[in-house]
């Protein structure tokens, strides 16, 4: 059973039809995956339709609607208004909630609200052409008509299709509809459109054309480079552009397929470079966070030490002995922000959220394409290629003597394990050249490295524990690292811990670790070069015991601050050409993945930076 079976013979909604004659892929997205993102324009038609619908049930009649309705031929008071009404039309398989409907003696008007404004209209204007609403059979079975009415011309085709799937639901409900309204509430205009028989069958044509869609099981193609996609609130999700460019001969195609190519121009970026929302991090030992309206109350003891309002929240994560209350994880699952739990040193134990994503195709997919080693293979040369091109660009940024020998050795290995990283022919070869990359790489960290050599006496990467200052922070780094691509995979709809590289392992977030291969040095390397030599953090910072080290409360603060802004940081797309913040990147990489999993774009690279 595929992920599509259960809305086959689901009703569709009239909003729905409306968002499918506006365009199908977000249709598919909205009604097939049931996803829904919040945007300015939906929240202020929100807030528009609520203002509506608490004015009505106040006032029974207000004077401008009297006047309308005057003008429609209708005396005020013949009518009976009714808000918020929900009807079915079972034989054609749709549902329809009515913002307002008026009964009068000539029948019975639905009244459709919109914040948008109406068009201005034009030659031709009248006429919609629903003929690539259909493929297929149904296409052979009944030719889509070029559909005209005299009213068309002050309303938008999508608004039209919705507003007939209204008058065909009231009149599968026995009332007789003589006409509809659709209001406009961007500049006040209110176009009555007759219910006529091209109405109807302009709504027909789009309830079959859905339907078909999602029979297909197939997601339809992004619109391209359409002005519709800048004030959609899916744009994230959808990447019209970029899953255009990687899915066709394009400049962007050609970067992806080669790691030291000339950026492209450019595309557009119709999403935001940053998140508006922050990070809290609980990391006072003895602390309980609790909820308090839409604000969370941090306390130690009777004490408040901090707040911080939902709205404004992206994730919260609790190091060591942190208690929170259920009514707080509650409140933080239905605002769909995730709670990360860690260990006092910074081990990562997991994650609470709400119900996952409903893109069940694409875990469905994932499964079938990580479990291949010939289709896995591919991803994590890509994954490993970029960590090794971007460690390569950590040292020679950084190095004491980046303009000499001593950083020209390691450089021009990394080099040439990066392009035997992107050939090889098996996972285990793979690994090797990771291994030697690593060597490579941390054999000459410390040159990168300009602080008290007393306390930042790095020789080599020691983890299980870490033995000085350096390890420690490392450790940590990658610790923080492996939550983040896991709540950006989870976001997409992935299942974290199933990976195409890692091995999946109880407790392991095996695609969370192969994601952020590519991030390691760029994120959590540079973190620990700049707060070293930065002198940012010094022997006061870590504790040391039993040969293990590790970060004071103080310390971890200090990190954790500088990995935040370090996330913030905008940095440029290699293959899109815009610059977005790191915490925008992780996503945008995992949905490229995606598109991959779901064979939407041929291959995918991983991030990289110069």
């Amino acid at each position: 059973m595929d992920a599509t079976s259960s809305r086959r013979d689901e009703p569709i909604p009239a909003r729905m039809l409306n968002e499918f004659a506006y365009c199908p892929r977000l249709f598919w997205y909205e009604h097939v995956e049931g996803l829904f993102r919040e945007s300015a324009d939906t929240v202020d038609g929100e807030l528009k339709h609520g203002k509506f619908d608490r004015r009505t049930r106040r006032k029974a009649a207000a004077p401008e609607q009297a006047r309308r309705l005057k003008d429609d031929g209708v005396e005020e008071g013949d009518v009976l208004r009714t808000t918020s009404v929900d009807l079915a039309d079972d034989v054609l398989g749709i549902v329809a909630k009515l913002d307002l409907l008026e009964h009068g003696p000539s029948g019975s008007v639905p009244v459709e609200f919109k914040r948008g404004r109406a068009p201005e209209g034009g030659p031709g204007a009248s006429v919609v052409d629903v003929s690539g609403w259909l493929s297929g059979a149904a296409a052979g079975e009944r030719p889509a008509p070029r559909l005209s009415c005299e009213a068309w011309t002050s309303a938008w085709k999508a608004d039209l299709v919705q507003l007939g799937a209204q008058v065909l639901v009231l009149e599968a409900n026995g009332h007789r509809v003589p006409y509809g309204v659709l209001s406009y509430l961007g500049n006040r205009k209110r176009v009555v459109v007759p219910a006529c028989e091209a109405l109807r069958e302009l709504a027909r044509h789009a309830v079959t054309a859905a339907r078909e869609l999602v029979r297909s099981g197939a997601m339809p193609p992004p619109l391209v480079d359409d002005r519709r996609c800048e004030r959609c609130s899916l744009a994230p999700i959808c990447l019209p552009d970029e899953t255009a460019s990687l899915a066709s001969p394009s400049p962007q195609a050609r970067v992806a397929a080669d790691l030291d190519a000339e950026l492209p121009d450019p595309l557009r970026r119709i999403h935001p470079a940053r998140d508006d929302q922050g990070t809290l991090y609980v990391n006072t030992q003895g602390a309980r966070v609790a909820a308090k309206g839409d604000v969370l109350v941090v306390k130690d003891g009777d004490e408040t030490v901090g707040e911080a309002a939902l709205i404004g929240l992206r994730q919260v994560n609790l190091m060591g002995n942190v208690q929170i209350t259920t009514q707080a994880l509650q409140r933080l699952m239905r605002a769909e922000v995730p709670v990360g739990f860690f260990s006092a040193r910074g081990y990562f134990y997991g994650g609470v959220t709400g119900l996952p994503e409903s893109n069940v195709s694409l875990r469905i997919a994932q499964f079938r394409m990580f479990g291949d080693p010939c289709a896995a293979l591919p991803l994590a040369r890509a994954v490993v290629a970029a960590k090794i091109a971007n460690q390569r660009t950590v040292l020679l940024r950084n190095h004491v003597d980046a303009d000499g020998a001593a950083a020209e050795t390691p450089a021009r290995d990394l080099r040439r394990l990066r392009d035997d990283a992107a050939k090889a022919d098996s996972l285990e070869s793979l690994l090797g050249h990771e291994g030697a990359a690593a060597r490579a790489y941390f054999g000459s960290f410390a040159s990168c490295l300009k602080g008290d050599e007393t306390t930042f006496d790095f020789t080599h990467r020691e983890r299980r524990p870490p033995t000085d200052p350096v390890n420690a922070m490392l450790s940590f780094g990658y610790a923080l690292l492996p939550k983040d691509l896991a709540i950006a995979a989870a976001t997409v709809g992935f299942d974290p811990m199933y990976g195409f590289m890692h091995r999946p392992r109880a407790g392991r977030p095996a695609l969370a670790l192969d994601l952020m291969e590519e991030f390691r040095p760029l994120v959590a390397d540079s973190v620990v070069l700049h707060l070293v030599n930065n002198r940012v953090v010094g022997p006061r910072d870590f504790l040391r015991h039993d040969g293990a080290c590790v970060l004071t409360d103080a310390g971890r603060k200090r990190f954790l601050e500088a990995y935040e802004r370090r996330k913030d940081a905008l940095v440029t797309h290699p293959v899109f050409g815009y610059r977005l913040s790191y915490n925008r990147m992780f996503e945008l990489q995992a949905r490229w993945l995606a598109r991959v999993v779901q064979g939407e774009v041929p291959a995918y690279r991983g991030f990289t930076t110069r």
